[in-house]
């Protein structure tokens, strides 16, 4: 009696967890159909939450349902469901922590409520609609969360398969002996027993396929959630990726402008997006793409207009913040109007731009950028301020005449000035070219400093005021304080060292020296016109000899040919620089990377001459004034007389038939 209740007991509690297994089974599936139906239909999204980033409104383990919703009417609050830029890693769920509007659409920054930062990237939607949560779960993904760990997932297909297997061999091992026993003994009582063990190895089979079957499911539902991310991507763009920086841009030619940039964000494969307008800030539109940070294109318009430029990176439907700005007229190379719009004087105390200048013969650059110009018609010497552009008058313009005369500066009469140079302490020097002196600024007080002496030799060595100056017209300062100038008249180079001038260069009269001479400096016959003057870091001098129409270099007390004497005319001409032909060249100057920069007065162009080679840096050889905000390469000029150039590479030159100073963009 007893063991007929057992049996009962144990039917009907084998048929009882046969039921709570296939109602689980059929409850997943239709679970899972549900969920992947909704899906598909677009009405939600279903999400485990892999982290306790958003604690404590909930946490790792629970479940959130998202519904589409206007990407208009989201707001700061609102909890996202996102794909993250990172590559495989699943959904994201995290508020939104900021709204703002970028190019006429909104971007988001998210939050996790427990991070202390908000998150690296920016959100922007594409599409209409994004995906808020609406309802949290608690715990029901606990399954997935407990999944997202590799060697629990290990472990799991390690039990699961390995139950099988001896479940299987079990069953064949108890019933085999079972039916061997039947044939030999009590017939009907061994048969029972055979059946019971039968019905135990099904019911072990089938609890066995069934634990397979929800780990199964339970696989599939975290490969649902996790390998094949969700939601699928609903057009999200992040701004995640680094942004471009270092935008620069130079002409390569009269036509080609050349743009660089700095890759921000090098681990990922992405592309770049170029944007150019006419007006800063505003009306830009797309003008190319590219893989590589760099882009090379035609930029010249009809007149020459300022072209603005941006530079975004993308991939994959992500965009990064624009770059800097960078504008052509700032290009390396590029050519620009500092001061002058015609003959005259006028604009002191306003933007230099709307000043007047009458042949800027001389010009110099101080440690801070501020430009010094020797406005020779106007008997000035003006300055530009570097930070604010505004033109002043810091010498002449007063009614004090002589060399002699020591006061204010404004006070001096100047008579035709020629050069200026300035050093490194700020002091202003001047070349009083009709007055036959020159002349110091400091504190704004004018003094003599040297010239009005009675000696005119080249040869002499003495105090500078005793010597009789006769148009200087050239002037330099080396890194010592060390003062050089160009005594035009006498046909010499002169230098001030501490308080005593002395012979450079230059015989004296005579018939000028071939631009191939070479041998002792102070042997050399200058022609009547000469110059220009300057000094490199090394103290070698550079002299422009004017009338013999070409650039000499003293070296260690010796002369040679450095420039011009050759046959080609051309401004284009690129080659040897002694294979040039310099036509009446005025000045020079060194920019901080050694190059000598040639003003070809009569070829109407700027050369430039590095390692030997001459090239060209402003100007077509044909007379006018346009190409300002363009390449230099393509502006005219009428007579580029003066030259200066500062430590960053810009160089300044003094059109004189244009009375204005125009600036190429350095490094040259």
């Amino acid at each position: 009696m007893l063991s007929g209740v057992t049996g009962r007991a144990g039917r009907m509690t084998r048929r009882l967890v046969s039921g709570v297994l296939a109602t689980i089974i059929v409850a997943s599936t239709l679970a899972a159909v549900v969920v992947l139906g909704g899906q598909a239909a677009g009405k939600w999204r279903v999400a485990p939450v892999l982290s306790d980033s958003m604690s404590p409104s909930f946490g790792r383990g629970d479940m959130v349902v998202a519904e589409p919703i206007d990407v208009a009417s989201l707001q700061p609050g609102d909890v996202l469901l996102f794909n993250a830029p990172i590559e495989g890693r699943p959904a994201v769920v995290h508020r939104i922590a900021d709204r703002k509007m970028l190019d006429g659409e909104p971007v988001f920054h998210t939050k996790g409520d427990a991070n202390a930062a908000p998150d690296t990237w920016t959100i922007r939607i594409r599409d209409e609609r994004a995906w808020r949560v609406t309802q949290v779960l608690p715990n029901v993904g606990q399954a997935i969360a407990w999944l997202d760990n590799s060697a629990l997932r290990m472990l799991i297909l390690v039990v699961g398969v390995g139950f099988v297997l001896i479940s299987s061999l079990r069953s064949i091992w108890v019933a085999a002996p079972i039916e061997w026993k039947a044939r030999r003994g009590d017939r009907h009582s061994q048969r029972r027993r055979a059946r019971r063990a039968s019905r135990r190895a099904w019911a072990l089979a089938c609890g066995s396929i069934t634990v397979v079957a929800v780990l199964g499911m339970m696989g599939l539902a975290y490969a649902q959630f996790t390998a094949t991310p969700l939601p699928p991507a609903p057009g999200f763009t992040s701004g995640s990726l680094g942004t471009p920086t270092g935008l620069a841009c130079s002409w390569t030619n009269a036509t080609t402008l050349n743009l660089t940039w700095a890759d921000a964000t090098p681990t990922f494969t992405t592309g770049f997006n170029v944007r150019r307008s006419t007006t800063s800030g505003s009306g830009y539109s797309t003008i190319g793409t590219t893989v590589a940070p760099t882009v090379t294109f035609n930029n010249a318009p009809s007149p020459v207009t300022t072209r603005h430029y941006y530079v975004t990176q993308a991939t994959h439907g992500w965009t990064s913040a624009d770059s800097n700005e960078a504008a052509s007229n700032l290009c390396i190379r590029a050519i620009n109007l500092v001061a002058g719009t015609s003959a005259g004087f006028s604009g002191d105390t306003g933007q230099a731009t709307a000043a007047q200048l009458n042949n800027p013969q001389g010009l110099a650059a101080d440690a801070a950028g501020n430009v010094y110009i020797a406005d020779q018609t106007n008997n000035r010497i003006r300055r530009i301020d570097a930070a604010t552009g505004v033109i002043t008058t810091i010498a002449g313009g007063g009614a004090s005449t002589g060399c002699a005369f020591a006061g204010a500066a404004t006070s001096a009469t100047l008579n035709l000035p020629q050069d200026v140079a300035v050093d490194a302490a700020g002091t202003v020097y001047i070349a009083d070219t009709g007055n036959n002196c020159i002349r110091v600024v400091s504190g704004g007080n004018i003094s003599l400093y040297a010239g009005t002496g009675a000696t005119t030799a080249c040869t002499f060595s003495g105090a500078p005021t005793a010597v009789s100056l006769s148009s200087p017209r050239g002037l330099d300062v080396d890194g010592s304080g060390n003062l050089f100038i160009m005594d035009t008249t006498r046909r010499c180079v002169r230098k001030v060292v501490a308080g005593t001038i002395s012979q450079v260069a230059g015989a004296g009269t005579g018939t000028a020296s071939a631009c191939t001479f070479s041998g002792a400096a102070t042997a050399v016959i200058l022609s009547t016109t000469a110059s220009g003057v300057n000094v490199d870091a090394s103290g070698n001098v550079y002299i422009a000899d004017t009338g013999s129409n070409c650039i000499r270099r003293v070296t260690a007390g010796a002369v040679s040919q450095f420039a011009g004497g050759g046959a080609n005319t051309a401004c284009s001409f690129a080659g040897a620089a002694t294979a040039v032909s310099l036509s009446g060249p005025t000045d020079l100057t060194i920019d901080s990377s050694g190059r000598v920069i040639i003003s070809d007065n009569g070829r109407r162009c700027v050369r430039v001459v590095a390692a030997g080679n001459v090239s060209l840096l402003a100007g077509t050889g044909t007379s006018g004034s346009t190409g300002d905000n363009g390449p230099a390469i393509a502006a005219l000029m009428v007579t580029p007389s003066a030259l200066t150039a500062n430590a960053s590479g810009d160089v300044w030159i003094g059109d004189l038939g244009n009375d204005r100073v125009r600036r190429v963009e350095g490094p040259t």
